[in-house]
């Protein structure tokens, strides 16, 4: 039985996908030769279609800024936070690595952390790939 709080995070998360959702393709990965090799398609799991609701974090711009500097070059430290957030419903595996193709832009981007919200859905920390 479904609690009436179930009831509303349902009514809110298709609220959420009708006018912030947008259609993208999980693109799952796997490493080949171990786990420091090469991300290569996945050979037990199918690309599948999803919908997410794309963000920006508005604090990136301030980390970036925070980076400590290298010697003397005044080059930046580089790390691996995540450039745009998403957030979505989908329920099937998704794992650090694999690729999500925004359909409408044809942008691609490596998940690079998977956060619970709390209420069924996922938070993706996603990282832009180039190329």
């Amino acid at each position: 039985m479904s609690s009436d709080f179930a009831d509303l995070v349902t009514l809110a998360r298709a609220s959420i996908d009708a006018v912030y959702g947008e259609a993208a393709t999980l693109k799952p990965t796997d490493r080949a030769k171990g786990p420091h090799g090469a991300l290569t398609p996945s050979s037990t799991r199918s690309p599948v279609s999803v919908v997410a609701a794309f963000f920006q974090d508005t604090e990136y711009a301030a980390r970036q800024r925070a980076r400590p500097l290298i010697g003397q070059t005044g080059e930046r430290l580089l790390n691996r936070s995540p450039d745009i957030l998403c957030s979505t419903a989908y329920a099937g595996d998704i794992a650090v690595g694999d690729r999500l193709v925004r359909d409408g832009t044809g942008d691609v981007f490596e998940v690079i952390s998977i956060d619970p919200d709390g209420v069924g859905n996922r938070i993706l920390g996603l990282s832009r790939v180039k190329g």
